[in-house]
């Protein structure tokens, strides 16, 4: 993909994210929609209403009271229904996030069908709340809102069925495996947009062009860096023939004043500084739709957790250990996007610091390393993900990573497990993973 389809790609899910990735955005939509309904309803029943012996009204039963009741029951379950499930959740939350991590708490705010479930229950009480109005008896003639009485109803029993459902899903997002394949479908996603499968066209090593009148330009504020916008950046250096170079990694902490850009160029006016304002977004927390290492660094902090003497579940980290490996497999064939991104005319016009390797391999493995002392178990979970990942890679300097971290596993086994029976299979594990490395080095070669 061309880095700035890729741009375009990305500026849109990070729009996406920030819009959905709240609590309040899809509830808001439903309430908005609630009213619409309630609107619409109400116009029907004003221009038309059912006959005494008709099927709605049989059905029904209904008089000015009995809707009035009706509504005021509905409407007064939802909110005090919503709001003791979403307490308890809260509460539930919290205790799990103590064992899996703060992130999860996260995950539950941004999942669209929590947000649905919410909604379903202000959704319903807006409309039943505007319907209860409407309904009025005079000395004349009474208004019975028949078709929207009709529809409350129906909202009401949608909220029952939502309400089965959160419990259903809540108990089942707060099991590890839940968790775990959560950020990592994240983490495959992040693959796919981040990498290549091929080698991306062009050199991705900087023209040596000589470059006068170097600029900077400093962080606005302190946060995590999470977005910049590669095509905007790329159209304005072009346009005014300067070279752009961004000083961190997207994801890294930034401190304000802290210099963010080197610029190319004559001296930068406000209208640059607004716009290198604009293309970046500094956040207190990073996500993972620009940042590979995000998603690794939650599947890390799992495992971690959970080898801690308070929790001591070693079972959980080989889980994230074998099933981090799968995706860690497909990324040891692809390819990084480049650090230096060139115009038609193939001069450098941007250079943002990509991810690699050895980085990648060292925030999935090391922090689990570092906590797996004396516990055989874990560290024939690494040298078989090692194995795993060493087979879908012939690169050289891969494998050799991939055998550095094997080095360092089999240097803590050593320091921290006693028994030599132990020790044995480790080595074992180690000698077929160093028997893999091997024979996908011949492959390369050949």
């Amino acid at each position: 993909m061309h880095p700035r389809s890729r741009a375009k790609r990305l500026r849109l899910l990070f729009s996406i994210d920030r819009w959905a990735g709240t609590l309040w955005f899809i509830p808001t939509l439903m309430a908005v929609s609630s009213l619409l309904a309630a609107a619409l309803t109400l116009y029907i029943d004003s221009t038309w209403q059912p006959g005494d012996d008709s099927f709605l009204s049989v059905l029904l039963q209904a008089n000015v009271t009995g809707a009035q009741a009706m509504l005021s029951t509905i409407a007064g379950s939802m909110m005090t229904v919503a709001g003791v499930v979403f307490s308890v959740t809260v509460v539930a939350l919290t205790l799990a996030s103590s064992q899996f991590g703060p992130r999860l708490l996260r995950g539950f705010i941004t999942d669209s069908v929590n947000q649905a479930v919410l909604g379903t229950f202000i959704a319903t009480f807006l409309y039943s709340l505007i319907i209860l109005k409407a309904a009025y008896q005079n000395s004349e003639t009474p208004f019975i809102p028949h078709i929207s009485l009709l529809v409350s109803l129906f909202f009401a029993l949608s909220s029952i069925a939502a309400l089965i459902l959160f419990i259903h899903r809540i108990t089942i997002s707060i099991q590890a495996s839940s968790i775990i394949g959560r950020v990592l479908s994240q983490f495959a996603s992040s693959i796919e947009r981040l990498t290549t499968a091929k080698p991306p066209p062009g050199s991705g090593a900087a023209d040596g062009k000589p470059v006068d009148m170097i600029h900077t330009f400093a962080a606005p504020s302190h946060g995590y860096l999470v977005r910049v916008d590669t095509e905007s950046l790329m159209t304005w250096a072009e346009e005014l023939d300067r070279r752009v170079e961004l000083q961190v990694r997207i994801g890294e902490f930034i401190a304000a004043d802290m210099s963010l850009f080197t610029i190319s160029g004559p001296p930068l006016c406000e209208p640059d500084l607004h716009l290198l304002r604009g293309a970046i977004t500094i956040a207190t927390q990073r996500i993972p739709i620009q940042d590979l290492t995000y998603s690794i660094l939650q599947i890390a902090e799992i495992a971690v957790r959970s080898l801690s003497p308070g929790i001591n579940d070693p079972f959980t980290a080989i889980s994230c250990i074998d099933r981090l490996s799968g995706p860690l497999r497909l990324l040891a064939g692809r390819f990084f996007a480049l650090e230096c991104i060139r115009d038609d005319n193939h001069q450098v016009r941007l250079r943002i610091p990509t991810d690699t390797w050895p980085g990648i391999m060292t925030a999935s493995f090391a922090q689990i390393r570092q906590n797996a002392q004396g516990k055989p178990a874990v560290f024939l979970s690494l040298f078989g993900a090692y194995a795993r990942i060493a087979s879908g890679t012939t690169d050289p300097d891969r494998l050799s990573d991939l055998n550095h971290h094997a080095d360092m596993t089999w240097a803590v086994v050593e320091s921290s497990v006693p028994e030599a029976y132990d020790r044995a299979d480790c080595g074992r594990a180690r000698d077929l993973m160093t028997a893999i490395i091997g024979a996908q080095r011949v492959l390369g070669a050949g």
